[in-house]
């Protein structure tokens, strides 16, 4: 590879159009599956399949890169703390994808003059729109150290 081709090619610009692609990619998949779940009932296994994928792919792509914006762009060298990191964001992709398959599954199958939210969908859709945007994992981590930060306090009050 000739030197000018090198300096060209540098890693945040290949990683940029890598994000941009990826993405693209995700709302393809995800537009498929809504697509597919308004159209016919016949295809709500294609429908899920392309939801789910795109959630598998919205957890790989926020696994790889989560050190960016949890850790201040430290990425860790621990191959077991990586793949940790990566399979949880992909657990949460596909629970926000089957969350999302539910709910428009139950909300198509409503008249429309007769659609209701109740206060169970709108957590549901929250709980779906934090796992899309990569922040469920990061809620579970807070909430499972939350616990252990209450018992010291307790503990320290007692004293």
């Amino acid at each position: 590879m000739n030197k000018k081709l090198q300096e060209f090619i540098k890693k945040d610009e290949v990683q940029i159009v890598l994000q941009i692609l990826t993405r693209g990619l995700i709302l393809v998949l995800f537009g498929c599956g809504i697509k597919l779940i308004l159209a016919d009932k016949e295809e709500r296994i294609q429908s899920f399949l392309f939801l789910l994928s795109s959630g598998m792919l919205n957890g790989i792509n926020y696994g790889f890169h989560n050190h960016q914006f949890l850790h201040e762009n430290t990425e860790s060298t621990n191959v077991l703390h990586r793949s940790h990191i990566i399979w949880i964001h992909m657990i949460s992709g596909l629970v926000s994808a089957t969350v999302i398959y539910l709910e428009v599954i139950r909300l198509k199958s409503m008249p429309i003059s007769n659609v209701a939210l109740a206060g169970q969908d709108f957590v549901l859709l929250f709980i779906a729109m934090l796992g899309y945007g990569g922040f469920l994992p990061m809620i579970m981590f807070f909430f499972s150290h939350s616990v252990q930060t209450i018992e010291t306090l307790i503990m320290k009050n007692k004293n």
